[in-house]
């Protein structure tokens, strides 16, 4: 019996990691990264993000949730926007990452993938829920 205390013990431990990774590391809205990963690849206007975000992820995205994230994420030196003039009178407003939100991006994706293994512990493997697929 002790044995068994002493195999839970790091699990707990180990739990106890990641709710502290979390808590210390800056945590990122969903969305932002989302946007973010989309805007890795290629500079685009909101409606080509959101279409890419809802094909890439399959989560719909709707204009009035999505613009003030890209507002943000421009206010805060993580996008960049440029206002290109068509040919018809409309401007298109095309959202380009930038260096600083390249290296936000890659430290959270860092984070969310130690996250990921420390509360791996969570459930054990032969779980079905840890089989099922979200």
């Amino acid at each position: 019996m002790a044995t068994d205390i002493q195999r839970e013990v790091p699990r707990e431990e180990q739990a106890r990691r990641a709710i502290k990774t979390i808590s210390s590391s800056k945590l990122v809205n969903v969305l932002d990264v989302l946007i973010m990963s989309r805007l890795w690849f290629r500079p685009m206007n909101g409606y080509e993000v959101r279409k890419e975000i809802s094909s890439a992820y399959g989560v719909r995205v709707s204009f009035g949730t999505l613009y003030p994230h890209l507002h943000s994420l421009e206010q805060g030196g993580f996008i960049s926007l440029a206002v290109i003039s068509g040919s018809s009178r409309k401007r298109k407003k095309v959202y380009s990452l930038t260096a600083k939100g390249g290296e936000l991006l890659v430290q959270t994706v860092r984070n969310l993938e130690k996250i990921t293994k420390e509360l791996s512990v969570i459930l054990p493997e032969n779980s079905t829920l840890r089989k099922t697929k979200l």
